[in-house]
């Protein structure tokens, strides 16, 4: 029997011991070209996409942070602008107030016909 055919022989011609061999690691097959070409481009595009989707967080997190400020400038100016109204809207009742009306006449020389008004110096 020819011990170099493989196809016929299940068990291998050296003796076994009860120690385990040592096996050396074997490198992986080569590549085909083509299936290198194919990873490599398959890298680059994913390595492209990941780039791509970094690229809009970023972009879109500052413009997020724009609208942020701008929201934050305008809700300033909405209180500032509701402030104003409600002092308008309090002056406006005080000059609808006959009472106000007519002490603010007087501080400016006004009066009804037949009264006098006179001046009085605080010490």
């Amino acid at each position: 029997m020819n011990l170099n055919n493989n196809v016929l022989r299940f068990r291998s011609p050296e003796p076994t011991s009860t120690e385990p061999k040592m096996i050396p690691k074997s490198l992986p097959p080569k590549l085909h070209p083509k299936v290198k070409r194919r990873r490599i481009a398959w890298l680059v595009l994913m390595v492209l996409f990941f780039c791509w989707c970094v690229t809009q967080l970023v972009m879109q997190e500052i413009k997020i942070s724009k609208k942020e400020e701008l929201l934050h400038t305008r809700q300033q100016e909405l209180a500032t602008s509701e402030a104003a109204t409600r002092k308008l809207t309090k002056d406006v009742k005080k000059f609808q107030d006959k009472d106000y009306l007519m002490e603010q006449a007087h501080k400016h020389g006004y009066g009804k016909p037949g009264e006098k008004n006179m001046k009085v110096d605080n010490e």
